[in-house]
């Protein structure tokens, strides 16, 4: 179904009535249900409150002083939702399911622009019953801000539809999310539920559902167990990376020492560098989802921070991570790992090769490999010709450091 197929059904839907707040990118969403015919079936209020001092008076005022953000984008949902049942309650309240749609959106037109946005929805299930909330974040991918803002149109009338049609299976409802929207339009790397008629849903396999179908290269999940939308964690924040399989994963135990010993040479590298710096563990799977779960679950339990990706290469981890991140960023390698590192086949996309992929890896000042030569012999790396003098060259340079 397209956008205007579901705006559709739900407008044709006498049981649904909400509001539709949108900031950022004009009234993409609500614009659907109003060419579908029958919205005032369906829409109780519409507003677009882009001024920062009218925005403000309505939803209060960021701690972060940001309006992109969850934080925003919640309060917008609970606001609307809430003068919806004060208002409306005495008069359809027991024959109606009430919802509320927000989002908060910046889009631009050219490249390298951060082109994002949060979208959310307040919903019941049976009149009177109590309310879920579905949470997301989006990346729009195209360059033209017109089509940025069409894509976000169409995925805003899918989370509609999915949030009150789809909510109890999960992999419905996250494939349902990209429908008539090409995947590569749009990344989503992060999805967050709560409410009683929600409870079904595991917040690990949702999200990994976003990993499973593509629409997310990785996703993070912080040490209190909950999602999270990645530059929000590591923003400004120095980032201590150690990459485990999840086989080595569901064996770990912090007792090992590896971040102690990290940061034992920071101190003789940049202390200032690493000052509020997060630690971080990583794994990289293919097609191993179920499995991923326990892992997860495991290294959640022990107070870790975990980020689970598609990312083969250590270069696309470090590409990855420094969007998100201009701080000092420290990847923990393996021994067994590094002649994956300097490994010429995992550049062979690159113009320039082994020595472009490594110098994207490591050639900045604000990046190191540390390596844990604990299984090496000698505590040394045996690489051949020419690949010994780029390592040579790397560990002269403080680039490469080994931790033992």
């Amino acid at each position: 179904m397209g956008p205007l197929e579901k705006a559709l059904a739900v407008n044709r839907d006498d049981t649904q009535y909400g509001t539709f707040a949108e900031i950022g990118a004009g009234q993409e969403v609500a614009r659907f249900f109003f060419q579908a015919g029958l919205a005032s079936h369906t829409i109780a209020k519409t507003i677009s409150a882009y001024d920062m001092i009218f925005s403000d008076a309505i939803y209060g005022q960021e701690k972060n002083g940001r309006y992109v953000c969850e934080p925003r984008v919640l309060k917008m949902v609970e606001k609307e939702f809430r003068l919806l049942v004060e208002r409306l309650d005495e008069k359809r309240g027991a024959n109606t399911c009430f919802f509320s749609f927000a989002d908060t959106i910046a889009t631009h037109s050219g490249p390298n622009k951060q082109n994002h946005g949060w979208l959310g929805m307040r919903f019941q299930v049976k009149p009177r019953g109590a309310s879920n909330d579905i949470v997301l974040h989006v990346r729009m991918l195209d360059r033209a801000r017109l089509n940025q803002q069409e894509a976000l149109g169409t995925l805003g009338v899918n989370l509609v539809y999915g949030a009150i049609y789809l909510h109890k299976n999960v992999g419905d409802l996250v494939s349902s999310l990209t429908d008539a929207i090409k995947k590569e339009r749009i990344e989503i790397d992060m999805i967050r539920v709560e409410g009683p008629d929600l409870s079904h849903i595991d917040k690990i396999k949702l999200n990994l559902e976003l990993l499973k179908t593509g629409l997310a290269p990785a996703v993070l999940f912080t040490a209190n167990g909950n999602p999270a939308q990645p530059s929000e964690v590591f923003f400004k924040r120095p980032l201590i990376v150690k990459r485990l399989s999840l086989r080595v994963g569901s064996e770990f135990t912090p007792e090992r020492g590896w971040h102690k010993v990290c940061l034992d040479h920071f101190e003789k590298l940049n202390k200032e560098a690493f000052k509020d710096h997060l630690k971080l563990i990583e794994i990289s799977i293919d097609e191993d989802y179920n499995e991923a779960i326990p892992v997860i679950q495991k290294l959640l339990s022990l107070g870790q921070n975990i980020l689970i990706s598609r990312f083969a290469r250590w270069v696309d981890l470090k590409s990855f991570l420094r969007q998100h991140s201009n701080q000092f960023v420290a990847l923990n390698v393996m021994w067994d790992d590094l002649h994956k590192v300097f490994d010429d086949s995992s550049y062979k996309d690159f113009e320039g090769g082994l020595v472009e992929g490594l110098g994207k890896l490591v050639g900045e000042n604000n990046c190191v490999l540390l390596v844990d030569n604990t299984l090496a012999q000698d505590r040394e790396i045996d690489f051949s010709a020419p690949h010994r003098s780029l390592y040579n060259y790397f560990r002269d340079n403080k680039k490469l450091i080994n931790m033992y």
